[in-house]
């Protein structure tokens, strides 16, 4: 069976775990516990995206700590363990950081609009984050159903557009963006 002097290949106990955060998180630290013998030979590196990690390593590379983390941290981290000058194969596990960003509006509607009667009117709503924010239109504080009133649609971008104006129309239209951050 083996001495306790026997190299033991590496293997990893706690791989990394598929992480979120939002952008403005002070850090996240993803971990990875690996054992081997010889322990003082066990080397632990990281790669985002298949590069290299040298920043953010604590504990002998168990802990991968992003400070302040952006959209562009986002990617796949893996970590791999192998037993320096050691013929034992290496092991490696990997885990998905997506990093979140609340709605930002980009185009909002302006606070009056005046369209004549019959004709076909667009109000701008347009929002960015990480995911992309989906839209919903509100009218007098009800929620817009295009199904049940199709000359409302609601554009790719996120604007209303209202085909064949209406005096029903008048009211006050809120577009509100939202996704999981």
């Amino acid at each position: 069976v083996g001495g306790p002097a026997d190299p033991i290949a590496p293997s990893i106990i706690i791989p990394p775990k598929n992480t979120s955060v939002v952008v403005g998180t002070f850090e996240v630290t993803l971990e990875c516990v690996a054992n081997a013998r010889p322990l003082i030979k066990l080397s632990i590196l990281w790669r985002k995206n298949g590069v290299q990690i040298h920043r953010g390593l604590r504990n002998f590379g168990r802990h991968l700590t992003i400070s302040g983390p952006v959209v562009s941290d986002s990617g796949y981290y893996e970590c791999e363990a192998s037993l320096r000058s050691s013929s034992a194969p290496s092991v490696s596990a990997g885990a998905f950081l997506h990093v979140l960003e609340h709605p930002q509006f980009v185009k909002e509607p302006d606070r009056h609009i005046t369209a004549e009667m019959e004709k076909v009117v667009d109000i701008p709503c347009q929002a960015r984050g990480v995911p992309q924010p989906d839209i919903v239109w509100y009218k007098d504080a009800l929620p817009i159903s295009p199904a049940k009133t199709p000359r409302y649609r609601v554009l790719v971008g996120g604007s209303l557009q209202i085909n064949g104006l209406l005096p029903d129309d008048t009211g006050m239209f809120q577009c509100f963006a939202r996704n999981l951050a």
